[in-house]
């Protein structure tokens, strides 16, 4: 006798901002509860770096996003060969969005930032450092000597540009969100699944 079976489909539109995002904020969480004694001499944690980085991501593919929905599949090949930068425009411009991406406007120079940083470190090369330091001969005992001197990438990595970094893409996304139709939003904003099932 045969056992009846129950047969289930799903389908989904995975949106790949959303791990991004997530994985962004999850970082930052991390590094907020990273006291000083556990950070040691250390100027940055891989936490910091890993939210930047996710962030940078999730804005590219936020444009990705909008850029195949608002221009389809005539233009796409045209679109995903840009700069984030010029992608950022091109949907801003779609969507009437008034920011000419004014890098003097905060939000924009921010994004500007955040796309700058991302390529820094995709195409980092050596950085030779000569750091000369004179202190107090009374503050030597105190002197960190194996605090050593940052590069100009690990500079940038900070709670503070962390933060920053994941602020600029939830600002951005809401600025989409207040100009797409609405009956587009769905599909851009959430992970839309569907499940259906019968049995056999």
């Amino acid at each position: 006798m045969n056992e009846t079976q129950f047969r289930f489909q799903q389908k989904r539109n995975a949106n790949p901002r959303h791990f991004l995002i997530y994985a962004a904020s999850a970082e930052l969480a991390v590094v907020e509860k990273i006291t000083k004694e556990e950070k040691g001499i250390s100027k940055w944690t891989p936490h910091e770096l890993a939210a930047i980085i996710f962030s940078a991501f999730a804005l590219e593919a936020i444009c990705n996003s909008f850029g195949d929905k608002l221009f389809g599949e005539s233009c796409w090949k045209d679109f995903e060969t840009r700069s984030p930068i010029e992608k950022l425009q091109i949907v801003c411009e779609k969507l009437n969005i008034n920011s000419s991406l004014d890098f003097r406007n905060e939000l924009w120079s921010d994004a500007k930032w955040l796309v700058g940083f991302r390529n820094e470190v995709a195409h980092a090369k050596l950085q030779p450092i000569d750091q000369e330091t004179t202190i107090p001969i009374a503050q030597c005992n105190y002197y960190p000597i194996n605090s050593w001197p940052l590069s100009d990438v690990e500079k940038e990595i900070t709670i503070g540009n962390a933060k920053r970094a994941i602020k600029v893409v939830q600002e951005i996304l809401a600025q989409f969100y207040l100009k797409i139709k609405e009956e587009d939003r769905g599909s851009l904003f959430f992970d839309i699944s569907f499940t259906t099932g019968s049995s056999r």
